[in-house]
């Protein structure tokens, strides 16, 4: 007999059976291999399920296991005498039951076979951890220096502007002041030669009024003389004319 191991498949092999166990009392011997077959072929959903269960992980991949490294393809042993057991209680003589538990087994042996050849090592999953790790330790590195790279270029360029900006502001209060200065300064030598041009036309008008005074007090003293001379010839003409005519007066008289 072969030793315990685990209990989980014996009620699923039972209703398994269960569903041709009409043709099984009807076998003989001589149908036991073709019996053996339809029942590999009726347990080939549920094993392959369970295949998947045991060796698989929910995103489809071989779990890594810790004894693959080390572990030999051998038999996985399973309770035969509760197996057993049961398929007679469930209606089956002793050499069907007998005959079941050896598909049962060779079935359990290909399954064991099949997962230890698709199992992943510990050592190669540990290899691949390893390698992961070292890889995104590396690129984190790398990416923590890009940004501290960049961070460093951004605050020199940062620090430049700002020097630039200043030096810009500097210029431009230097230039305001200057302009500042001379715009003072053209408007102070606008006012003097303003000043100037005033101070010239109040010259030229006061020249202007002294040669006119001048020329009009020159006409007036001419017209003045002319007029006295006329009036003085007038004058004496009168006088003259009265002088004859009184003497002429006092002649006839006499």
């Amino acid at each position: 007999m072969l030793r315990i191991g685990s209990k989980v498949n014996t009620m699923q092999v039972i209703r398994s059976w269960r569903s041709f166990k009409r043709s099984i009392h009807t076998a003989n011997t001589v149908e036991m291999p073709v019996i053996k077959d339809r029942f590999k072929e009726m347990l080939d959903d549920r094993t392959s399920s369970l295949f998947r269960s045991l060796n698989m992980d929910e995103t489809g991949h071989s779990k890594p296991t810790s004894e693959t490294s080390t572990m030999k393809s051998h038999p996985i042993y399973f309770s035969t005498q509760e197996l057993y057991s049961g398929l007679v209680k469930g209606g089956l003589t002793s050499k069907q039951a007998t005959v079941l538990l050896e598909v049962l087994e060779t079935f359990n042996n290909e399954i064991a076979s099949q997962s230890l050849s698709q199992s992943v090592p510990i050592s190669a999953d540990a290899n691949g951890r390893y390698l992961i790790d070292a890889a995104s330790s590396e690129i984190r590195d790398e990416v923590v220096l890009s940004r501290q790279a960049s961070i460093t270029t951004f605050r020199s360029q940062l620090a430049r502007l700002q020097r630039d900006v200043e030096i810009l502001e500097q210029e431009a209060m230097e230039k305001a002041t200057m302009l500042k200065a001379d715009l003072d300064m053209e408007i102070h030598e606008r006012k003097i030669s303003t000043r100037d041009d005033e101070n010239a036309i109040d010259m030229q008008i006061h020249d202007l009024n002294n040669k006119i005074s001048t020329r009009l007090n020159s006409d007036l003293k001419s017209e003045i003389e002319n007029l006295r001379w006329q009036i003085t010839r007038r004058s004496l003409t009168c006088v003259a004319l009265i002088s004859a005519g009184v003497m002429y007066i006092a002649h006839a008289t006499n």
